[in-house]
């Protein structure tokens, strides 16, 4: 093979292989609570792996087991109260110091759903997530 492929090849590889931040480089104060909240929320929500799987890659299914786990997360890590207002201390807490330029988006993101019509948490946590995957660098995506 010649260099532009390999080339090519290698970019198009780092670029699959990256599209979500590696659990390893959550953090020290997000790992000490990701395996517990994450085995916590399955358990509650009856959420299924390979969706949780799905929604680390970027894709939101349009399952309510789902979106219940999302905002268990949230709910137990944040410790959010009914008004879904982010403490922007905890954010930083708990955000890697690579990614605190993403701190920006999940203020945003926890506005605008803050903003929504009704008053369905889960729907609001839910596009919340949307919105903040949709607007920060894959390779600084977070879920669990």
């Amino acid at each position: 093979m010649n260099f532009p492929v390999i080339f090519t090849l290698s970019i198009c590889f780092f670029a699959v292989a990256n599209c979500k931040l590696d659990k390893k480089d959550f953090g020290a104060h997000l790992l000490e609570v990701v395996d517990v909240t994450h085995d916590k929320c399955q358990r509650i929500t009856g959420a299924s792996q390979a969706l949780i799987d799905e929604m680390k890659k970027g894709s939101f299914p349009e399952d309510i087991a789902m979106k219940r786990y999302t905002y268990c997360l949230w709910m137990l890590i944040m410790k959010l109260r009914e008004d879904l207002v982010l403490d922007s201390r905890k954010l930083w807490y708990y955000v890697p110091d690579m990614h605190k330029e993403d701190a920006v988006v999940y203020m945003k993101c926890n506005e605008e759903a803050r903003k929504l019509p009704g008053d369905d948490l889960v729907s609001k946590i839910w596009n919340m997530q949307k919105c903040i995957q949709k607007n920060i660098d894959d390779k600084h995506y977070i879920y669990f």
